[in-house]
């Protein structure tokens, strides 16, 4: 699923979101994380 995501991110480079509570899979996908506490933005950074 990971491939297929990637590979449709830079056929059409349009923004994905992506939800997950597993932070590995979540750092390999993402260029820009943002982290929820409660329902509501708790912090924010691109992914390294």
């Amino acid at each position: 699923m990971r491939a297929e995501l990637r590979r449709l991110h830079e056929t059409f480079g349009t923004t994905i979101v992506f939800v997950s509570h597993d932070q590995w899979e979540a750092m390999t996908l993402a260029t820009t994380i943002a982290v929820m506490s409660a329902g509501t933005y708790a912090a924010g950074r691109y992914a390294g």
